[in-house]
């Protein structure tokens, strides 16, 4: 909104959303929660461009890349500040941009320290169509001169993205494949003409794990998911998560790796009406995938006992629970002779989270039971105190 912009401003806004969208992983109430890699790329075009190499030089953040488009000089200096970046990264120039013509670019690329950087300069490619040829920028054009081009905005669309995003899938999710592509792409692509240093790291070798199959189907009162992989190397465990919107999950079970390629398991206890089912799956490396959502139509139940944890526990038991309509339950704890040692009315009415306080009771192993008004069971599940 500004002839005479702060560029510093600019990008620290750019740092800030790129920690700030990355930590939304970890905040429960967020539509991000458990969605985010904790990794982000930074970039931009012209100012914003320059604007990218402000952010990415700072580095306690969490931006692990960067890219730009026709990136321009900025106040204070993105040239300088990428003498202080040692990211990957990549860099768009039009041979016929006379805004900000490809030499502030191959600046910007030389002071550069990454072990992997690009530098791509797109044949006949204006500035202003990196950005879709926006009015006010082909304005600058026209008033420059230079508003010509033998090639399409979507030409210059279609060769940004054949590496772009094989560069953000090998830098930001560890995608070896994608790597691979990334190389063929700066090698074969008609109509540019690029300058690299990028190598694959050695690790690459070993292909990913795919993710063959993954269903899920109700059977009588539980659910059974099952899911194929190509092969076991370097995985270390699956986690399953279930929830009962699609959006917000929660986790319930750990299955171990083993040397098969076909796994099962159970959710006893699938949320009333509707379950949605991902899977975590966790390399040995650290790194994980998630895969599609598997959704299961469910009966409409009363109430569903969706959790309890920490199984094993110590002092205070987690209860969640699901109720299909507001209602009266009580839920009652007892050893396994049968000898009730806490009882509790609970009110529920949707999802519930309820905390029991166990720390008193001694070591062994203990039922809860949920009934309702009229004394009906409707859910049970065991757990060991120690």
């Amino acid at each position: 909104g500004s002839f005479s912009p702060s560029h510093g401003a600019f990008g620290n806004d750019l740092l800030f959303l790129c920690n700030y969208i990355v930590s939304l992983n970890d905040v429960a109430g967020s539509f991000f929660y458990q969605r985010v890699n904790n990794k982000a790329a930074v970039g931009g075009h012209s100012m914003g461009g320059g604007s990218s190499f402000l952010a990415a030089a700072n580095s306690s953040s969490s931006i692990s890349a960067i890219f730009n488009f026709a990136a321009a000089e900025t106040n204070p200096s993105a040239i300088n500040a990428a003498s202080a970046i040692s990211k990957p990264a990549l860099l768009f120039s039009g041979s016929l941009d006379c805004i900000v013509p490809p030499g502030t670019q191959m600046q910007m690329y030389n002071n550069l320290t990454s072990s992997c950087k690009a530098y791509v300069n797109i044949t006949g490619a204006l500035h202003c169509q990196f950005a879709d040829n926006n009015g006010t920028c082909a304005l600058g054009q026209v008033l420059s001169g230079c508003n010509s081009s033998p090639i399409t905005a979507a030409t210059v669309f279609n060769k940004t993205t054949a590496l772009l995003i094989p560069f953000l899938d090998y830098q930001l999710k560890d995608s070896c494949l994608s790597g691979y592509e990334y190389l063929d792409a700066l090698n074969n692509t008609p109509g540019i003409v690029s300058t690299t240093n990028c190598s694959i790291s050695p690790q690459c070798g070993v292909l990913p794990i795919s993710l063959e199959t993954f269903t899920g189907s109700l059977l009588k009162s539980s659910v059974q998911l099952k899911w194929t992989i190509d092969k076991t190397d370097e995985l270390k465990y699956f986690t399953l998560e279930k929830s009962s919107d699609g959006i917000y999950f929660d986790p319930f079970v750990n299955v171990p790796a083993s040397a098969s390629l076909v796994y099962v398991a159970s959710d006893p206890v699938p949320f009333p009406v509707a379950s949605f089912y991902r899977l975590r799956i966790l390399h040995k490396d650290g790194s994980y995938k998630i895969s599609r959502v598997v959704y299961v139509k469910t009966p409409a139940q009363q109430i569903a006992l969706i959790t309890i944890m920490p199984n094993p526990v110590k002092n205070d038991l987690q209860v969640k629970l699901a109720a299909h309509a507001p209602q009266q339950v009580f839920a009652t704890i007892y050893n396994v002779n049968g000898q009730v040692q806490l009882s509790s009315l609970i009110i529920n009415l949707g999802i519930n989270n309820k905390t029991f306080s166990i720390a008193k009771l001694p070591p062994g192993l203990y039922f809860i039971s949920f009934k309702n008004s009229a004394g009906i069971l409707i859910s049970s599940a065991k757990f060991i105190k120690e």
